[in-house]
């Protein structure tokens, strides 16, 4: 019985610790290429400074966790209690949100997994969930991987006859702002090893070498 119960003790303490520690890296890699652009793009147009229906702030942490009119949005570590992941999994019972649409699987199993892991949230540790920093939404949508998917015309280059694709242009245009050539092209030989050593990690056989 002593040993269950320290076992017990012990497994919570390190789930405390673990959801009061700064985020990882792999934790921020994946908030900001996959939750922070869920939470921008289709939550923090209702639940934000200006407009947060139903008293529901999504653009802190601190905000999530102190929730709105029916309490907070998620319980950190626990995404079957957390009345955010039942709202986008459009509880048959309970809210379904965003009203205009059910999320994609993925932005759904993205949100899930950000709570399980805590819902570390970069800027903001999770021990100190009772204060309040501002989601400057403006400062964020200049930063590159919030622009919206565009037609870019390749740019002009002295060399256009090196380019045999249009990426090739946006290449060779860095290189020459640079003040530098591009490297010669290699020989097959080298490219099926480069290739080869990229994708399996070991060098061609000499059939491979001989087929490519």
């Amino acid at each position: 019985m002593r040993m269950c119960l320290a076992v017990v003790v012990w497994s919570a303490v390190s789930v405390t610790a673990a959801l009061a520690a700064e985020p990882s890296a792999e934790q921020v890699e994946f908030f900001e290429k996959r939750v922070r652009p869920v939470l921008v793009e289709r939550c923090q147009k209702c639940h934000d400074a200006k407009q947060h229906k139903g008293g529901l702030r999504l653009d802190s942490r601190a905000a999530v966790m102190r929730g709105g009119d029916t309490g907070p949005a998620i319980v950190a570590g626990d995404p079957k209690s957390s009345l955010l992941i039942e709202a986008v999994n459009y509880d048959p019972d309970g809210y379904q949100m965003p009203p205009t649409g059910k999320l994609p699987y993925d932005a759904i199993a993205a949100l899930t997994e950000w709570v399980r892991q805590g819902a570390p949230w970069p800027g903001e540790t999770n021990a100190t969930a009772a204060t309040s920093k501002e989601f400057d939404l403006a400062a964020r949508a200049q930063h590159w991987s919030f622009q919206p998917v565009r037609v870019v015309a390749p740019p002009t280059v002295d060399r256009a006859d090196w380019c045999r694709t249009p990426v090739d242009r946006f290449v060779l245009a860095k290189l020459e702002q640079a003040g530098l050539s591009p490297a010669s092209e290699a020989e097959k030989r080298v490219l099926i090893r480069r290739v080869t050593y990229e994708l399996t990690g070991l060098s061609p056989t000499p059939d491979d070498v001989a087929a490519f």
